[in-house]
């Protein structure tokens, strides 16, 4: 986001200066319309700060260039541009300032589940808000989602440990004594859904561990990039819940045919979407979960899924 400055009658009259004050109407038109209040704003960046606050408590540096460096610098712009409807600032897109809230809401959800003295998980991510460290988006969006999962373990109560040099599974969850695997990724819209729970199935055969394999999905259950507006909350947690039903009764099946049962036991999906209570007049990023079994009826496995299960429904996905 760039803030131009005033200038000179003469350059006023240039194109690159017209360019910029039809975006700059634009921008502010676009604003008058957008569902985000300045107070949804205002709370967003509140939580960057307490996110940065935190990580610099435990002596990581967010880093001037890193990924909650850069989401407060846009949130604090488009702040000033509420306050100073007349400020030219040509503004990123509507899908753009989503994602800005999304990713935000995950970091801070990552950092407060993993960042620890001392902790076994912090070097991951620090490396994680320090930047994207040349990775293409596909990528940085796995690393990000590994690391959400096993917050989501530590929040809910369940052991999650990092994987040891050379292992295959992204982190090692430990469930009422029972250790197991996991490998977590991210589904992106042209992902080849086979090739990936492939993959998944061969990194758990490699660790010889049984395996939960975990799916970020919201790519394809959220096919309108935009905010969906709901009556309320129970609204907006009922349609999160629809969308990834839909997803694992389209899928489950083709999945669990593909995957080799020694290994794979177990399937969760997992969901974020931005909802606007019309009511409330509040945009909140909600996450759902939902597991399913990959293995057959009888297979000691499914009791020690299903404990599991009840572990990470503290969560309230």
């Amino acid at each position: 986001m760039t803030q131009h400055s005033p200038s000179s009658a003469l350059e006023s009259a240039t194109p690159l200066r017209q360019k910029l004050a039809d975006e700059s109407a634009a921008a502010r038109k676009d604003l008058k319309q957008h569902e985000f209040s300045r107070s949804d704003y205002q709370r967003l960046l509140n939580l960057c700060e307490r996110t940065i606050t935190q990580l610099e408590k435990h002596g990581i540096d967010a880093g001037a260039g890193g990924r909650l460096a850069r989401h407060r610098r846009v949130l604090t712009d488009l702040i000033a541009s509420l306050e100073n409807p007349e400020a030219e600032v040509v503004r990123p897109s509507d899908s753009e300032v989503y994602l800005t809230g999304l990713e935000l809401g995950q970091l801070s959800y990552v950092v407060a589940g993993l960042v620890q003295s001392s902790g076994h998980w912090n070097q991951r991510v620090a490396d994680l808000v320090l930047g994207d460290g040349g990775l293409p988006a596909g990528a940085l969006g796995d690393r990000r989602f590994k690391l959400q999962f096993a917050a989501m373990c530590r929040l809910a109560g369940v052991r999650a440990d990092p994987p040891a040099p050379g292992a295959r599974c992204d982190a090692f969850v430990e469930s009422e004594r029972w250790r197991f695997g996991v490998v977590a990724h991210v589904l992106n819209l042209d992902a080849d859904t086979d090739a990936a729970v492939q993959l998944c199935s061969e990194r758990f055969r490699a660790d010889r561990a049984p395996g939960l394999m975990v799916l970020e999905i919201t790519n394809l259950v959220w096919p309108e990039r935009k905010v969906i507006r709901v009556a309320s909350d129970t609204v907006a947690a009922s349609e999160l819940q629809r969308r990834a039903d839909s997803f694992l009764a389209a899928h489950r099946q083709r999945i669990a045919s593909g995957v080799d049962p020694v290994h794979a036991f177990g399937l969760l999906v997992v969901a974020t979407l931005p909802t606007y209570n019309v009511a409330t007049r509040h945009v909140a990023f909600s996450t759902s979960f939902r597991i399913a079994s990959l293995c057959p009826e009888g297979d000691p496995r499914l009791d020690r899924l299903a404990a599991f299960a009840r572990q990470f429904q503290r969560l309230g996905g």
